[in-house]
C-alpha cells in the first residue's frame, strides 16, 4: 500500500496529479478512513487540501468519486467539508436492495473503497503512441482485437474508455466492452463491472448488481473481487454477515492480497472462529486471524494464541511457544496471560516448577484484580509455597476474590472459618458458594447442617438438620460430588433423616465408589464379604476394599488381612476361599503400620499363637503395647495373660 507519508512535498501541478492518483488507490482511501476515525485532522487536511487545488485546476481524474469519498469522511467526522458529489449521486448505495447475489448489501458512507485502479501500465502517457504496440496499444488497435473476441484486449478497452486515458472517457462504453468480456467468463471484467455499479459510473447505482458481479469474480478467485465483496458484507447496515465477509478476507488474503483490515477486525473475526460464532467453529481459522491481529498490535491476540498453543488448539500443542506468547501478551498488560504464566510455573506445566516465579506472576494480575490470579495467590500464601506463609494475607486475597463473586473464594474462607470454629461464619461463606453451585461448598454446607454445626445459621423451619443435610448432599451428588454421594448413601443406609431404603443407599454408594471415593469402596468390599443386600462376593469384596486401601484406607486395609485370614465360607473355590496367611500378614502390617489398633491386636494374636511359625511373645506383647496406645481395651487383657502365664516378663 502506498503510504500517505510523503504527500507534503506536491506543490506543483503534475506532482498534484499524482496525488491524486495515490488519493485513488483503495488502499490509501482506507488508510485514510482509519486515520480519520482515529481522529489525525492533520492527515485528513492534507488530503482536503490537494483535492481542492487539484479540482480547482481542472483536474479530471475520477474527481467525483474522490470527492465523494473524502467529502463523506469530512461530513461524518465534522471536518471542514471537501467538495462533495451531486445530490443525485450518493457516496454510497442505498441500504435496501436484493439480487440473487446473496444477502450482501451496500456498505455504509464512510465505508472503504474506490474506483478502478489504473489499467494501462504505471508510468504510461495519457494519450498512447501512434504506432501499435503490446504495451501502448492504440484505441484503433485495441477496438480491432476486441471486436475480435480477444476478452483481454476488451478489458484493456474498456479501461481506455474509463480512465479517459488513450481515448475520450466514455464510462457507458467502458461499461460495454466490459460486459463483452464477462461474456467469455473474465474475472477482470466482472470485477471491473462491480465496481462501476457500486460507484455509478456509467450505469445506475446498484448495489445488488455490484455484489452479483463481484461475486462472479470472486468465485473465479479473483482477490479485489473478494475483498470488495468481503466489505459489503461487513459493513452491510441492513443484511450484515461478519462470517462471510472474514470467508471473502480470508480467500482474498490467501492470495497475497492486503484487506486492510485494522487490528481489532481481525481479531474478532478470530473470535468468531475460535467461539463458533456464525460460522462452524474453527480453530485452525481462528489462530491463523489471531496472529495477523498480533501482527497489527491488537494486545488481546497473542493472549489468545499462547491459550491455543497451551491446549493444542487448532495447532500442534508446544507448551514453549505458549509461554512464549503468553510473556508477549503479559508485556502488552494482558491479565490473563499473565495469570496463565504464574500457572506454568506453579504447576510446572512447560517450565520448570517454580512457586516464587509463580507467585510474581500472579500478584501482577491479581493486583489489576484478576480473581482467579487473586485465589491461587491467595492458596500460595495458605501453604507458604513460594512466599512468607501468611494465613492473614491469603484471608485478604480470598476476600477480594469473593467480592467479585468468586464461588472458590468463598468456599476458601469459609474452610479458613470453620478451622477457627467460627462456624455461623462458615456456613455464611459455603451458603453463597453453594448457591452459586460449587459443589465443594454444597458438600460442606450439607456436611455442617449433618453434623448439627448450622442450628443456628438460619432460624427457619426448612433448614432444620437433616433437611439442611439432605438438600446440600443431593444437590452437590448430582454434580458428581464422590463424598457429597457416599454421605446420601450412609443416610438412606442407617434412615437418618430419610427412610431406610436399602436400594436407594447401595445405589449411592455405588455411584460413590466408581468416583473413587474410598470410604464408599471399602463399605461395598463389606457389604459383598458379608453378603448384605448383595449376594456374597469374595472377588469383588477383595476388589472393592483393594481400591480403598490403595487411597490409603487404613480400615481396608484391615477388613483385608481379615479377609485373607479368614477365607470366606462356601467359596473354596475362589482365590482365598480357604485364607491366604501370606496376604493376610501383609495387609495386617501395613494396616498396623497406620496405627489401627485392631490391626496390631491381630498381630499380636497371631504371633502370640505362633500361626505364622514359633510363637513369638515378645513380638507379640510388642503389637499388644501399640494397640493398648491406640485405644483398643482387649490388647490390654491378653497382655496381662501372657504376664499371668510367665511367657514375658511384666
Amino acid at each position: 500500500m502506498t503510504k500517505l507519508t510523503g504527500l507534503k512535498a506536491f506543490d506543483s501541478s503534475p506532482a498534484l496529479r499524482e496525488a491524486m492518483k495515490l488519493l485513488s488507490d483503495r488502499g490509501c482511501l482506507k488508510e485514510l478512513l482509519t486515520r480519520s476515525r482515529r481522529n489525525d485532522p492533520a492527515d485528513f487536511a492534507l488530503y482536503t487540501e490537494y483535492l481542492r487545488k487539484f479540482l480547482a485546476a481542472g483536474g479530471k481524474f475520477d474527481e467525483a468519486v474522490v470527492s465523494g469519498a473524502v467529502g463523506s469522511l469530512s461530513s461524518a467526522l465534522g471536518h471542514e467539508a471537501a467538495p462533495s458529489l451531486p445530490a443525485e449521486h450518493p457516496a454510497r448505495s442505498p441500504e435496501s436492495s436484493t439480487s440473487d447475489a446473496g444477502d450482501a448489501q451496500p456498505a455504509p458512507a464512510d465505508a472503504p473503497g474506490s474506483p478502478h485502479d489504473d489499467i494501462l501500465p504505471e508510468g504510461s502517457p495519457s494519450a498512447a503512441p501512434a504506432a501499435c504496440s503490446a504495451e501502448y496499444p492504440t484505441e484503433e488497435c485495441l477496438r480491432e482485437a476486441a471486436e475480435g473476441g480477444d476478452a483481454k484486449a476488451q478489458v484493456r478497452l474498456a479501461g481506455m474508455y474509463y480512465h479517459g486515458q488513450g481515448a475520450a472517457q466514455d464510462l457507458r462504453e467502458a461499461a460495454k466492452w466490459y460486459r463483452k468480456a464477462d461474456e467469455q467468463g473474465n474475472a477482470e471484467a466482472e470485477y471491473r463491472l462491480g465496481e462501476m455499479y457500486f460507484w455509478r459510473q456509467g450505469v445506475e447505482q446498484n448495489s445488488a448488481k455490484a455484489a452479483l458481479w463481484y461475486r462472479r469474480a470472486a468465485e473465479k478467485g479473483h482477490a479485489a473481487a473478494q475483498c470488495a465483496l468481503a466489505e459489503m458484507y461487513y459493513y452491510s447496515r441492513s443484511r450484515r454477515s461478519v462470517a462471510k465477509a472474514a470467508m471473502w478476507y480470508r480467500k482474498a488474503a490467501d492470495q497475497g492480497k492486503d484487506v486492510h483490515l485494522d487490528a481489532d477486525e481481525t481479531f474478532r473475526f478470530g473470535e468468531m472462529f475460535y467461539n463458533g460464532d456464525e460460522v462452524p467453529q474453527d480453530y485452525a481459522s481462528a489462530f491463523r486471524w489471531y496472529l495477523e491481529a498480533a501482527g497489527l498490535g491488537n494486545a488481546a491476540a497473542p493472549g489468545r494464541i499462547g491459550a491455543m498453543y497451551d491446549r493444542g488448539l487448532g495447532v500442534r500443542q508446544d507448551t514453549g511457544k505458549a509461554l512464549e506468547w503468553y510473556r508477549k501478551a503479559a508485556e502488552l498488560g494482558n491479565d490473563e496471560a499473565t495469570y496463565r504464566l504464574g500457572e506454568m510455573y506453579h504447576y510446572g506445566h512447560g517450565v520448570a516448577q517454580d512457586y516464587a516465579a509463580a507467585a510474581e506472576w500472579y500478584r501482577k494480575a491479581a493486583f489489576n484484580g484478576h480473581v482467579l490470579a487473586q485465589c491461587r495467590l491467595a492458596d500460595l500464601y495458605y501453604s507458604g509455597r513460594g512466599v512468607r506463609q501468611d494465613y492473614a494475607k491469603a484471608q485478604e486475597l480470598y476476600r477480594k476474590a469473593a467480592t467479585q463473586g468468586n464461588a472458590d473464594a468463598l468456599c476458601a474462607l469459609a474452610e479458613l472459618c470453620y478451622y477457627d470454629r467460627k462456624y455461623a461464619w462458615a456456613a455464611r461463606y459455603y451458603h453463597e458458594a453453594a448457591e452459586k453451585g460449587n459443589s465443594a461448598a454444597q458438600y460442606r454446607l450439607g456436611f455442617m447442617y449433618d453434623e448439627g454445626l448450622c442450628e443456628k445459621f438460619l432460624n427457619e423451619h426448612e433448614y432444620l438438620k437433616w433437611y439442611g443435610a439432605l438438600k446440600w448432599y443431593q444437590k452437590a451428588a448430582e454434580q458428581e460430588n464422590a463424598a457429597a454421594q457416599y454421605r446420601l448413601g450412609r443416610m438412606y443406609d442407617a434412615g437418618e433423616g430419610v427412610k431406610q431404603d436399602s436400594g436407594e443407599a447401595l445405589a449411592w454408594y455405588m455411584k460413590a465408589a466408581e468416583n473413587e471415593n474410598a470410604a464408599a469402596q471399602y463399605r461395598l468390599g463389606c457389604m459383598y464379604y458379608k453378603g448384605q443386600w448383595l449376594e456374597p462376593d469374595f472377588r469383588k469384596a477383595v476388589m472393592w476394599c483393594g481400591k480403598a486401601a490403595e487411597q490409603g484406607n487404613v480400615q481396608a486395609k484391615y477388613r483385608l488381612g481379615v479377609m485373607y485370614y479368614r477365607g470366606m465360607r462356601g467359596a473354596p473355590g475362589e482365590e482365598g476361599g480357604h485364607g491366604d496367611r501370606r496376604k493376610a500378614m501383609k495387609w495386617f502390617h501395613e494396616a498396623a503400620a497406620d496405627g489401627d489398633a485392631d490391626a496390631q491386636k491381630m498381630l499380636g494374636d497371631i504371633y502370640s499363637a505362633g500361626e505364622d511359625g514359633d510363637p513369638d511373645y515378645e513380638k507379640a506383647a510388642g503389637w499388644y503395647r501399640e494397640a493398648i496406645a491406640n485405644g483398643n481395651a482387649d490388647a490390654g487383657e491378653c497382655l496381662k495373660e501372657l504376664v499371668r502365664d510367665g511367657k514375658i516378663r511384666n
